[in-house]
């Protein structure tokens, strides 16, 4: 019984021992994860220990410049080590003692230079400027690129440094456009493809300039940050080409009622070919093209013709020269090249004889500053769509125009006209189509309701334009 006590009072002097040395490992462990020993070592371990980041001294930010004589910043100077006093460059010294963080307001003339002195504690005063300038406002507040400026806009990224929570940025483009609240915090991108509107809209200004107004504005609409640049634009499609569509056929033999393949740039002409030798005196009417060139039900018009003079030309009175159409349109457009002279007493025309085809860059002739004559993909954009569904009175509705076209390119597709009756029928006409390189869009249809006897004869629906193109006879 003896030996079994002894053996309990053993344990009982082991376990207090084991439960001492854990307790004393323990606050070993807090005391030096308290004074970042652990941390350290875990870092060093993981080779990832760093400087802690040290914010800077001496900040400031533009906050309203709707006056550029009296333009509103805010100062803010922060050190660990505590600020005694901040002298301003008015000779004004605000005492600090030893905070570490101060901020004041303070107004500023455009393009100076202001010196502020900051004495921290234990160390000697240092001078800080502060300038707004255009440099400025780009780097720290808001920057518009424009990546192609000097050969016509692709794109304009509008990007915001700013970050005060309570200012909201508005973007306007153009002298006579709306002012659009941009919804991303760190700014938006437009692209070119907005630009058409611009051109339609009337928005753009006499020298192909776009005016970009911008402003980021405190919710009480006290404080304003204002930004204002006319920027350069060119809708014509730009590429880095050796020749154009003309001095491609210029240069090169061609076959009579031959096809061939031109690519340039990122572009590549289908071409059904004529050829003439010599001098002609065209005399009766001429179609060039035939069904094999043109779209269908199932398919897009396949080919541009070229015609091909090596001499002289000359059309007489009442004779027309144009390309073979269909009800689906023409080819992808007729070029007519005449090595000599051309005398012209009669009629070239394309009336009717828009391709049912997809847009394409059409690169034209090539400049000897490197710039590009070209039609653009893309045309005007067609007559807006009209739904009568929310009135409660008889509708009559004209039919609506497209955009016309601008810088060579295609106007938009009208729309039909319409008529519902009072609030029992209702009719939505369809939007006219865009137009493409290839052909101005395509009109919508009309819509006419009286009411009828059930609910289906209510509503009449026409169909939208397409913006494929495609002219009937």
């Amino acid at each position: 019984m003896k030996k079994k006590v002894n053996l309990f009072f053993s344990n009982k002097k082991m376990q207090l021992v084991l439960v001492l040395i854990i307790l004393m490992v323990a606050m070993l462990c807090f005391i030096a994860n308290k004074n970042g020993f652990i941390g350290n070592i875990a870092r060093n371990i993981r080779g990832e220990l760093e400087e802690p980041e040290v914010a800077e001294l001496f900040t400031y930010t533009m906050y309203d410049n709707q006056n550029e004589e009296k333009i509103k910043v805010l100062v803010k100077v922060q050190s660990e080590d505590g600020l005694d006093y901040i002298e301003t460059p008015d000779n004004h010294k605000i005492q600090c003692n030893g905070k570490k963080v101060m901020a004041l307001d303070y107004e500023v003339k455009k393009d100076k230079d202001y010196v502020f002195k900051v004495k921290e504690s234990n160390k000697d005063v240092q001078e800080q400027n502060l300038r707004v300038d255009d440099e400025y406002i780009k780097s720290k507040i808001l920057e518009v690129q424009n990546p192609t400026e000097g050969t016509g806009i692709t794109t304009l990224q509008i990007n915001r440094y700013m970050n005060f929570d309570d200012f909201t940025l508005y973007y306007k483009i153009g002298k006579k456009g709306q002012w659009q609240l941009c919804k991303n915090k760190e700014g938006m991108k437009i692209e070119k493809d907005d630009y058409l509107d611009l051109y339609e809209g009337n928005l753009v200004n006499e020298d192909d300039t776009i005016t970009v107004d911008i402003k980021i504005v405190s919710k009480q609409e006290i404080n304003k940050i204002l930004f204002n640049k006319d920027y350069k634009i060119n809708m014509q499609p730009q590429e880095n080409i050796e020749d154009g569509i003309i001095q491609v056929i210029a240069k090169r033999e061609l076959e009579n009622d031959g096809h061939i393949e031109v690519t340039i740039g990122n572009e590549t002409y289908a071409m059904h070919t004529y050829v003439f030798d010599g001098n002609q005196e065209w005399k009766e009417d001429q179609i060039f093209g035939d069904e094999e060139d043109i779209g269908n039900a199932k398919e897009y018009a396949k080919n541009m013709v070229v015609v091909k003079v090596n001499g002289n030309l000359t059309i007489d009175e009442n004779v027309t020269v144009t390309a073979y159409n269909s009800s689906y349109g023409g080819p992808k457009g007729m070029l007519l090249y005449v090595t000599g002279d051309i005398i012209n007493k009669g009629t070239i025309s394309m009336t009717a004889r828009g391709a049912k085809a997809k847009g394409q860059n059409v690169y034209l002739w090539k400049n000897t500053n490197g710039s590009c004559e070209s039609i653009d993909a893309t045309g005007g954009k067609g007559g807006a769509s009209y739904d009568s569904r929310s009135l409660v009175t008889t509708v009559v509705v004209n039919g609506k125009k497209g955009n016309n076209g601008i810088s060579r390119r295609t106007g938009g597709g009208g729309t039909g006209s319409g008529r519902s009756y009072l609030n029992i029928g209702h009719i939505v006409i369809g939007q006219g189509g865009r137009g493409t390189s290839y052909s101005g869009g395509s009109g919508s249809g009309a819509a006419n309701t009286d009411g009828g006897r059930n609910q289906n004869e209510r509503l009449a629906v026409s169909g939208a334009g397409s913006s494929e193109g495609g002219a009937r006879k």
